[in-house]
């Protein structure tokens, strides 16, 4: 199912997405270390199992979204899509910059 959910997610950001099947028997070693948000479906039990293998990786940290199967099957409960959002500022001091056009970015 979650591999037909990411084949229907528009191309920005299907490419930004991957599956890890298993992840909570595989080493978190083996996964990928540059992302930002996990989503995980388990019972209970594994899926706090799997936010302690993320929590301990020598990596940064994200939060985890954990489901239970009957939850999402039933319709009770969905991903917070918000989550998956990242977002980044520019800020621009034009009181700062007098006549050095340059000072005017940050970041």
């Amino acid at each position: 199912m979650t591999s037909t959910l990411l084949a229907q997610l528009p191309p920005g950001i299907r490419n930004r997405a991957c599956l890890v099947e298993n992840s909570i028997e595989r080493s978190s070693e083996s996964e990928p270390d540059d992302f930002a948000a996990a989503l995980c479906e388990a019972e209970p039990s594994r899926a706090a199992a799997w936010a302690r293998q993320r929590a301990a990786r020598d990596r940064p940290i994200v939060t985890p979204q954990c489901l239970i199967p009957d939850d999402i099957s039933g319709g009770k409960a969905y991903d917070s899509l918000e989550w998956l959002v990242t977002e980044r500022s520019i800020s621009i001091n034009t009181a700062a910059a007098r006549d050095d056009a340059s000072l005017m970015t940050i970041g």
